[in-house]
């Protein structure tokens, strides 16, 4: 058993009134698969109201009853896109099944500015934001999914289409850091769609369909009837690629841990210095993964770069007369004989910490604030940082290169005065941490 991210950790035993039953195999699976990830207390549960969200929360209820769990410590969250007329009432609808298995419940509103492109891309990284962050502000640190077996192949088949590489090829995760002490979990991952709505039918209940799941205009969905109507072997075949895949990816992070260890030098007001040499040195597959995760860390993007733009980098790094480059966010620059990485000091956001809780800034602060009334944050910039006093000027160069200065949070009081993060006053009102990235432990 692990214990991640909280203090408790609850073990999980099959029961024996789940056991006693030969119908109630898929919920012996389930709890085999939940003591494998050993989540802790309190949990949320992502329940759209469809058929794998559903069972997921109807798998959780049967458990907690037959364990005599504490069903106030489960919350189930619903994300209302706003999509569509009927998003609301579905999401009411999932409130319904959740106070019925005595669990909390709470909508939360996407106000997505338009459909546009990549919506359903967009309304995903939403969904994940929205409960992200009610997680943190509510002290949750686990939060589970239903993705199945079926969303599976249909990941890993479209990726290879896309000619991904093995970390993609490995499909998604059991696992994954939503960042503030977070994990994602998916307890699923081995399920069939269709055994799970057979669960719910046994159970008497209905599921609600979202028409976009049957608009082929979006790629899943021409992905999932290419599945259902093509040649049988094709899913095994799947399969054994994100098996063998997923051990790849097991061996590369390794490799790419070790690499970042010896290479790199890291500060906890998020830049680095990288020895370059130590990175030449590492295998080619290896030191382009770890140029990625460093782009991505420093960066503040949800995912690593990749292709012609992370090889070009990669290749102007070695060369003799490089000066700068920016890549997926990060400036990587030479001073002397160093090489140091952090944020470019542009496209950074506002945010707002609530009261008493905690965000995740431009990908990579957390910040948690323990004050009674919300704090805004925002980038020191170009401007603030010329205003600053010579003092406040040469103790920051002590903390942080020049050119990432621009680039670090600041926190925002009313009339526009503002508290450098990097100052001991700013721990009177907000913890500030560097977040650290999925698979990656400084």
């Amino acid at each position: 058993m692990r214990q991640i991210g909280c203090s408790e950790t609850w073990l999980v035993n099959v029961p024996p009134t789940i056991a006693a039953s030969p119908a109630n195999d898929l919920a012996l699976s389930f709890v085999a698969d939940l003591e494998r990830l050993a989540p802790s207390l309190p949990l949320a549960l992502a329940v759209s109201g469809g058929s794998d969200s559903l069972a997921l929360l109807q798998l959780t209820a049967d458990w907690a009853a037959a364990t005599q769990v504490d069903t106030s410590q489960i919350h189930v969250l619903t994300v209302d896109h706003g999509l569509r007329a009927e998003a609301l009432a579905e999401a009411k609808l999932a409130g319904e099944h959740a106070r019925a298995a005595g669990f909390t419940h709470t909508i939360l509103p996407w106000m997505a500015s338009a459909p546009g492109a990549r919506l359903q891309e967009r309304a995903r990284d939403a969904r994940y934001a929205l409960m992200g962050n009610w997680c943190r502000l509510n002290k949750v640190a686990n939060l589970l999914a239903g993705h199945t077996e079926d969303d599976q192949l249909e990941t890993v088949g479209m990726r290879l289409l896309k000619g991904s590489g093995t970390r993609g090829l490995a499909g998604m995760p059991v696992e994954r850091n939503l960042g503030g002490g977070v994990r994602l979990l998916r307890p699923l991952l081995s399920f069939k769609r269709h055994d799970l709505q057979s669960y719910l039918m046994l159970h008497g209940l209905e599921w609600v369909s979202d028409p976009s799941n049957r608009d082929s205009k979006f790629e899943r969905v021409r992905m999932r009837d290419a599945l259902r109507t093509s040649d049988a072997a094709i899913a095994p075949t799947l399969e054994s690629i994100a098996a063998d895949s997923f051990h790849a990816r097991e061996a590369l992070d390794h490799g790419v841990d070790d690499l970042i260890l010896d290479a790199v030098d890291t500060s906890p007001f998020g830049w680095a210095r990288i020895n370059v040499r130590v990175l030449h040195s590492a295998p080619d597959v290896i030191r382009l993964h770890g140029l990625a995760r460093l782009v991505r860390c420093y960066g503040g993007q949800p995912f690593a770069p990749k292709g012609d733009a992370l090889l070009r980098a990669a290749s102007a790094l070695a060369g003799s007369n490089f000066h700068a480059i920016t890549l997926g966010g990060a400036l990587i620059y030479r001073k002397g004989e160093e090489f140091l990485i952090g944020r470019e000091a542009r496209n950074l956001g506002t945010d707002v910490v609530p009261p008493h809780g905690a965000i995740i800034w431009d990908g990579r602060y957390e910040i948690q604030s323990m004050m009674s009334q919300a704090i805004a944050i925002e980038a020191l910039g170009q401007v603030r940082l010329t205003a600053l006093g010579k003092t406040d000027r040469g103790e920051l160069s002590e903390l942080v290169p020049p050119r990432f200065q621009a680039a670090l949070p600041v926190l925002v009081r009313e009339g526009g005065e503002f508290v450098l993060t990097t100052a001991p006053a700013a721990q009177e009102m907000a913890n500030i941490s560097v977040r650290r990235p999925q698979h990656w432990q400084f």
